[in-house]
């Protein structure tokens, strides 16, 4: 179904907003990062989904006069305002900034020792009693999928709603506190073995690409042009005319030749040479020899196989099945004899490099060793993963910053880089020609493609497929992406030789912060697209390159070192401002200072929650922008409550009750400030003292506490010697029939079904209070079960003895009770749920059968349904009766589906059944009748923040806010 037109106002709008935030950035942005900065400055996303987009991309390709994109030789998606005056010029000017953007430059210096002596905290340690809210930052909305704040740097990832990420990967190792003393740069290196190429072989690989037969021939003194230009002369042809192509940009040029012999072409094509005079050469010498003129015949002793992909498959060929190894001369022995050619002096550098063999050295210091095959199939292995710099100092840059445990980043440096620039460079000459391709008709799952991005060719993942387009993974930048099938090839083996460029990271120190939206977003401007040193703080646990038995990943301390004379540590940057937004989510000692507080929540219990007050802080006129002291906005809602209670309300021997919620709510109004003391300190939870400001009539405790009508009596054998006042439950008073009953005879199973009083309906909390609830049952956002904790010992001790009343032998006598199929005599009896624990029921039709009669029953306290057999049920006993029914009909409050739909789409009842089903959540009632309910759902799992669940729909564009 086709999306509904969007409202005029709402695309109006957003392109408003867009112009705004283009306007900060003359070259253009990232497309990752402009979504970071609309939201930063609107405080929502681009809804683009409810302007009835898929994707991001598409969206902004339709308002060119708002804004002009660009995908980017490195795969980046640049989006700029649209060019005023020369527009060639603006797109050089773009191109240019692009490639100074995705090209990353090397860090201006390494860090001083000194810096990189700091150590971070253990995971943790920081704070023993929990991580403290960091809500005190500024705050993004949440993103599509998991968190709102991931960027990409380099190729422009647009928001993915219907790609699930994989779950981060978690170390399995208990983190431990570097102890590793710093390495000084060169202090170690591997020993070198005789007749090894001198490239170290921690440089990584580099595309392998035909080397020019010009060079051979220089080497050998040869002059293939001159030869070629003596033929012409011979034949009276006279002067070789070379006609010369160049491909690709500036800087990375690279050239292919055409010459016509007596009306025949010739040409190089599809090999390139990165001087114009190479590719002359080489195409002399092409033409001599099929001209059968060649001076080859002059060579003396056996060729040396120059490509790598070529010799490798051979010699795992030749390795075959013996896994117990084979001596290196021996291989180089059978090479020879098999093929005619000799191996290069670094072919067993390389073939490690590349994954296909391992080798073992039982002599030392000898050049002997001994090759033990990986797999017998060579494109098993492919490709590699990266080989790590032997130092624990990495120059890296930063493509995405999903959270603290998962920063995707290119290590860079002058190997590492060129190996990259060559890939890309090599990707766009040898697909120069699409058309002469073959196109992919079917994608498959799990293998590698090359996939074109606007002008660009790039390395990519299937991860899923649909009619017409593929979700595809960039393994050289870490991001996915929706892609054409027409725009996938096969992915040439040479392109498989070259390690993933992009790799998974971890900031050090921080962990424990992985869900915390104001930690992703400093991470986003501190790391997101720049070039920085990273001391490696588990280095010593790691070899040349990560393995499959690798347990944990890298740990980074990130250094910006632009400035001249200082280190910025941007982990220990964080972790100060960590420390110091504690104390705004923990309350004072008992007997401490007085704070200034707002009372944000009051709890059906009686538990209340306060936020602290903060000081208004002015940012400095001199701080630069993006500063990591970034200042939090001043509102209550960025601020985590602190749960605390009342010290002395109710009174000893009452309990709290709704009239007490509005009787404090009275006192106390949202936006007003009171002073609050701590009194004192039990099971982690502070009692507290409330006083309205500058205020003698007494505290705010003692006028609620002589308040005595609001506070119901507790019966005598709930009242308790101490005053927690938040854990006390009414367990409902038992009829004198059936206390008679249970009483006389507890097990008995005779009774008058007719003399059984029919079940409560659930007991919905007053509007405007929050209680804690579970959803037992989700259907979507307008339909699902709560189940409020307000009774929730009381329920619990009703669920135990029902199992041991049912499981007894006077509950199996009840098995032979027959059971009248009428619902009008009785509904309610004991049924099993999934697990054989007995639950209360409400059948709601039989239908006969005989012995195999069905009943299709609802589970009264849960809100599922089921059809049970009717042998399954038994009679409900009074005693089980006095409890109100504990499920309740709820929604959520203030909106509907996206788009002005009627019905939510399967994809959005999907996702909200996976969000809230089985869950506890802070619920607040905003609407309710006499058997339905409106709430907000508030998740406050995370230590540190809370997830308002209908403000995740909004954001998401799976709905808009309705009255």
């Amino acid at each position: 179904m086709a999306p509904s037109p969007a409202p005029p106002s709402l695309l109006q709008q957003t392109c408003t907003n867009l112009r705004q935030t283009l306007a900060r950035s003359v070259a253009g942005i990232p497309a990752e990062q402009l979504c970071c900065d609309y939201r930063n400055m609107v405080g929502e996303g681009i809804p683009f989904r409810r302007l009835g987009f898929d994707s991001l991309g598409s969206f902004l390709g339709t308002i060119p006069e708002i804004c002009s994109i660009r995908r980017l030789p490195s795969g980046g998606m640049l989006v700029a305002q649209p060019g005023q005056g020369d527009r060639q010029n603006t797109r050089i000017t773009n191109y240019k900034q692009a490639r100074n953007f995705l090209k990353p430059k090397k860090p201006i210096r390494r860090p001083n020792q000194q810096s990189t002596n700091w150590i971070p905290p253990q995971q943790g340690k920081l704070f023993p009693s929990g991580p403290p809210s960091l809500t005190g930052w500024q705050r993004a909305v949440p993103g599509n999928l998991h968190t709102c704040n991931t960027g990409t740097a380099g190729r422009g990832a647009q928001q993915q709603r219907d790609i699930p990420r994989k779950p981060l990967r978690e170390p399995k190792l208990r983190r431990e506190g570097s102890q590793t003393q710093l390495r000084r740069e060169g202090s170690q290196t591997h020993p070198r073995r005789e007749g090894s190429d001198t490239q170290s072989r921690s440089g990584g690989i580099q595309t392998q690409t035909k080397r020019s037969q010009a060079v051979d021939a220089k080497q050998q003194g040869k002059n293939y042009r001159s030869e070629l230009q003596s033929y012409f002369s011979t034949k009276n042809l006279g002067t070789a005319n070379y006609k010369i192509a160049t491909l690709g940009s500036k800087g990375k040029e690279r050239f292919m030749a055409t010459v016509f012999v007596e009306q025949n072409q010739y040409k190089t094509y599809p090999e390139t040479y990165p001087t114009q005079l190479e590719a002359e050469e080489a195409l002399a010498n092409l033409v001599l020899t099929k001209l059968g003129i060649t001076g080859g015949k002059e060579e003396t002793g056996a060729k040396e196989t120059k490509d790598l992909l070529q010799y490798a498959q051979r010699v795992v060929a030749l390795l075959g099945e013996r896994f117990n190894g084979v001596w290196s001369h021996q291989i180089e022995n059978e090479y020879l004899e098999k093929f005619g050619e000799k191996l290069p002096g670094n072919w067993i550098e390389k073939m490690e490099e590349v994954n296909q063999i391992r080798i073992e050295s039982p002599i030392p210091d000898s050049v002997r060793f001994i090759i033990f095959p990986i797999s017998k199939d060579f494109f098993s292995n492919l490709p590699p993963t990266i080989s790590f710099p032997e130092d624990d100092i990495w120059e890296v840059f930063v493509t995405i910053v999903r959270s603290t445990r998962n920063i995707s980043l290119r290590i860079i440096g002058s190997a590492y880089s060129e190996m990259f620039d060559n890939l890309i460079s090599d990707m766009d000459l040898h697909y120069f020609d699409k058309s002469c391709e073959a196109a992919v008709p079917e994608p498959v799952v799990g293998k590698l493609y090359a996939a074109q991005v606007s002008s660009d060719w790039h390395r990519v993942k299937i991860v899923s497929v649909t009619m017409e387009t593929c979700s595809c993974l960039f393994i050289d930048h870490g991001d996915e992406d929706t892609i054409l099938k027409e725009d996938l090839r096969e992915l040439s083996p040479k392109f498989l030789l070259v390690p993933p460029q992009v790799m998974m990271v971890e900031v050090a120190g921080l962990q424990e912060y992985q869900h915390s939206e104001a930690i992703v977003n400093q991470l986003n401007q501190r790391l997101l697209g720049k070039s920085l040193a990273a001391k490696v703080e588990n280095r010593s646990k790691f070899g040349k390159r990560l393995t499959p038995e690798t347990s944990e990943l890298p740990r980074l301390i990130f250094f910006d070192t632009s400035m001249e004379e200082e280190d910025v540590n941007i982990n220990q940057k964080l972790i100060e401002l960590i420390v110091s937004e504690g104390s705004e989510t923990r309350l004072p000692k008992p007997g401490g200072e007085e704070i200034k507080v707002t009372l944000s929540f009051i709890m059906a219990s009686g538990d209340i929650y306060v936020r602290k007050e903060a000081e208004a802080k002015i940012r400095s006129p001199e701080a630069p922008e993006g500063d990591l002291a970034m200042l939090k906005e001043d509102t209550s809602s960025e601020r985590k409550a602190i749960k605390c209670r009342l010290d002395g309300v109710p009174p000893k021997g009452h309990t709290w009750s709704p009239s007490a919620t509005e009787a404090l709510r009275d006192l106390v109004p949202e936006e007003q400030v009171v002073t609050l003391r701590v009194v004192r300190e039990e099971d982690g939870c502070p009692y507290v003292e409330l006083n309205l400001p500058h205020s003698n009539d007494g505290s705010i405790n003692f006028d609620l506490s002589t308040e005595f009508d609001i506070f119901p009596l507790a019966p005598c054998e709930m009242i308790k010697n101490d005053t927690n006042n938040n854990k006390e439950e009414l367990k409902p008073i038992k009829e004198e029939s059936e206390r008679d009953v249970t009483e006389n005879n507890p097990n008995s199973g005779s009774f008058d079904h007719f003399s059984l009083k029919t079940l409560l309906s659930p007991q919905i909390p007053p509007k405007g209070s929050y209680f804690d609830l579970t959803v037992t049952f989700a259907v979507s956002p307008d339909s699902f079960v709560i189940q409020p904790h307000n009774q929730g010992h009381t329920f619990s001790a009703m669920l135990a003895d029902m199992e041991n009343f049912y499981s007894s032998a006077a509950g199996e006598e009840l098995s032979h009770v027959p059971i009248e199929l009428d619902v009008a005599k009785e509904r309610y009896f004991a049924g099993q749920l999934a697990g054989g624990v007995w639950h209360r029921v409400e059948v709601s039709n039989f239908i006969p059968c005989g012995d195999s009669s069905q009943a299709i029953v609802r589970y009264v306290d849960q809100g599922s349904s089921a059809m049970l057999p009717v042998s399954d049920l038994r009679p409900l006993h009074g005693q089980f009766r006095n409890l109100p029914c504990q499920a309740v009909a709820a929604g959520l409050a203030g909106l509907g589906p996206a788009g002005g739909q009627r019905e939510w789409t399967p994809e959005d009842n999907y996702w909200f059944n996976h969000r809230v089903a089985g869950k506890m959540f802070v619920g607040r009632v905003m609407e309710h009748s006499s058997n339905h309910i409106m709430v907000e759902l508030v998740d406050t799992s995370h230590p540190t923040e809370d997830h308002y669940i209908h403000k995740q729909l909004i954001m998401d564009g799976r709905a808009e806010a309705r009255k």
